[in-house]
Parts: C-alpha cells; sequence; structure tokens
C-alpha cells in the first residue's frame, strides 16, 4: 500500500513543484494579454485625449494584422460614441 501511494504522490508533487516555478511565467503572460487585449474592454473609459490607448489599439492591430484592420482606432472611438448615445437614452 505504502508503495503504491508513492507513485501517486510523486506524480502530484512534481506537478505542483513544476506549477509553482512557472507561475510568474503564467503572471508574466496574462499580464502582457491583458496590456494587449485591456484596450477591447477599456475604451469606453478612456479619454480621447489619451494617447495611450490609442498606441496599445495600433500595437494590437500590427501583431494582428492578418485578424484586425488598420483603422482598429477609428472603429474603437466610432463604439465609444455609440454606447455614450445609448447611456444617454
Amino acid at each position: 500500500m505504502v508503495q503504491n501511494s508513492h507513485s501517486y504522490f510523486y506524480p502530484v508533487l512534481d506537478c505542483v513543484v513544476g506549477n509553482l516555478t512557472s507561475w510568474p511565467t503564467r503572471y508574466e503572460a496574462a499580464r502582457d494579454f491583458d496590456e494587449l487585449f485591456a484596450v477591447l474592454w477599456k475604451y469606453p473609459n478612456m479619454s480621447d485625449e489619451d494617447v495611450l490607448w490609442r498606441c496599445v489599439a495600433r500595437k494590437l492591430a500590427e501583431r494582428y494584422s492578418v485578424d484586425v484592420e488598420d483603422d482598429l482606432i477609428s472603429e474603437l472611438e466610432h463604439l465609444k460614441t455609440i454606447h455614450a448615445v445609448q447611456r444617454l437614452r
């Protein structure tokens, strides 16, 4: 019985240790993902003068140029206007 528990315990322990050591990498990947794609859900709260969100949107369009068109910034501005009008109703 003891030998059988070792055959399960050590692989599980190896998995836990492996996940703990890869945590910073996962955190950094999640942070990078959030920094790149956050413009898609944070644009309504960003001001028109804020240059940062335009840079991030441009970076997103460049990185995924096959799927995202260059006019992403104008599309987000248009959506922002639509949402602002909808909130007034």
